[in-house]
């Protein structure tokens, strides 16, 4: 937020909410990039709800979380894990485990 807070299950909510009605004829996916853990907003229960309650279609859609900076890498990984995607990690300059690394990979995922 502009206060500085992180909002990360709230703003999965949104980008889950934002997807079209036709996820099942193209790959989709969220990437999840922040560099801090969730101070605001929903909780992980709460969204772990929402997710629950979405369509199978919408529920296909997979987050890849990029772990940088002071992220809580385990609370990334418990995101990648409920919502079949997977945790890459952006914390060095280049190649594997840069920013740009995971881009990549993330690509081979579509």
């Amino acid at each position: 937020t502009a206060e500085g807070d992180t909002a990360i299950y709230s703003s999965l909510a949104a980008a889950y909410d934002h997807l079209g009605p036709d996820t099942e004829s193209a790959f989709t996916s969220i990437v999840l990039m922040t560099d801090g853990e969730n101070t605001a907003g929903r909780s992980a229960a709460d969204f772990t709800v929402f997710y629950r309650s979405l369509p199978p279609a919408r529920q296909a859609t997979p987050v890849f979380p990029i772990v940088f900076g002071d992220s809580d890498r385990s609370e990334l990984d418990r995101i990648a894990a409920l919502t079949g995607g997977r945790l890459f990690d952006g914390t060095k300059e280049q190649g594997p485990g840069s920013l740009d690394g995971a881009f990549e990979e993330i690509r081979g995922y579509q």
